[in-house]
């Protein structure tokens, strides 16, 4: 993936995460959303260190909020998200959530250039 991203591809990222926060996690503003072009296998290796994925283009994506997995299977919470999206079109595949306690210490700048979402008012 190119490390400059196009503003309509990131607005169309930015727009599926939060999208995403609000009606799966109950968060309807997610904030300090920091998303990275990238592999799978990159962002996977960062998150959870010395394992793999695959080679298949991706944004990684951490973002702070109050979020609540409701549905099937457990509730899940969490002041912290890491999302895997897929583009086109932009769709969250993957995530994870961590409580305050567990949040990881990544260096996103190591997968490529840090876009910041611009803030919603």
């Amino acid at each position: 993936m190119p490390d400059a991203v196009p503003d309509p591809v990131l607005r169309a990222v930015v727009a599926e995460i939060r999208a995403w926060s609000a009606t799966r996690c109950h968060e309807p503003s997610p904030r300090d959303i920091r998303i990275v072009a990238t592999t799978r296998d990159a962002a996977h290796a960062l998150l959870y260190p010395g394992t793999r994925s695959s080679e298949d283009p991706v944004f990684f994506a951490v973002a702070r909020g109050d979020f609540h997995l409701i549905g099937s299977g457990p509730t899940r919470s969490g002041v912290w998200a890491g999302l895997f999206v897929k583009y086109p079109p932009a769709r969250v595949t993957s995530f994870t959530l961590r409580p305050e306690a567990y949040i990881p210490t990544l260096d996103l700048g190591s997968l490529g250039r840090v876009h910041l979402a611009p803030r919603t008012s």
